[in-house]
């Protein structure tokens, strides 16, 4: 893993050029995910005093800090599309898919990128993999009544699932933002067809939704302490 210097060098690089494209293309409504990169992108924005912009959120962490700097935050029922969508990535491969959902929230962010006119994923270079799942697991949501049954069938097929716990402040498993119990699928060797295995994994009731993002890149800017790379998604 690159050092935690070099990668919140990389991650800053990348931001200012997100919030480039920000300020050119003027969003009316602007989507954001979670975790500590958007975080970041929070704090920058209100720096620059864009006060006059709308969010919608897919975690209330995120909600919480841009209401925190007076920013306008919209309810995601109230909004039926969005104009530019922001993201990270917990890992993403050389066709550009992904794999989302270490803070949890992977169905909301998917809702929220699927209706967004324009989705953009900053990443540091620590996250570039050619194969995804070598290093992190898939998030799945799951109905919590169907655990047991959705475990018993991962299993089943040869996978590792492990229910994720909470690791303070609470005894038992973690649960979404949509109130769902978080699985984290474990693969060995990595995946081979990401879209394939998503359909799959989607095939069993009681998943609600899973951390593969295939396709959803229209943008990925990637962080370097020393420069950005921008990779174009297929249209």
């Amino acid at each position: 893993m690159p050092p935690q210097d070099d990668v919140v060098k990389a991650r800053l690089k990348a931001l200012e050029e997100v919030l480039k494209i920000v300020e050119y293309e003027k969003p009316k409504i602007i989507g954001l995910g979670s975790g500590s990169t958007i975080s970041l992108l929070i704090d920058r924005i209100a720096n620059l005093g864009l006060n006059n912009l709308s969010f919608v959120c897919s975690s209330i962490g995120s909600s919480l800090r841009l209401s925190s700097y007076g920013f306008k935050v919209l309810s995601l029922e109230s909004v039926d599309q969005v104009d530019l969508y922001v993201d990270s990535a917990d890992e993403v491969d050389p066709n550009l898919d992904m794999v989302k959902g270490g803070g949890g929230c992977l169905t909301l962010e998917k809702i929220l990128a699927y209706n967004s006119s324009m989705r953009i994923f900053v990443v540091d270079y620590g996250k570039l993999v050619d194969r995804l799942c070598l290093r992190r697991p898939i998030p799945l949501d799951v109905i919590p009544q169907a655990i047991s049954m959705v475990c018993r069938k991962l299993r089943s097929v040869g996978f590792r699932p492990e229910v994720r716990l909470t690791d303070r402040g609470k005894f038992g498993p973690l649960i979404s933002d949509i109130g769902g119990v978080l699985v984290d699928l474990y693969i060995d060797g990595g995946v081979d067809n990401p879209g394939k295995l998503d359909m799959m994994l989607k095939s069993i009731p009681g998943i609600v939704e899973t951390g593969l993002f295939i396709g959803y890149a229209d943008l990925l800017v990637v962080g370097y302490p020393d420069k950005v790379i921008f990779k174009r998604g297929k249209t």
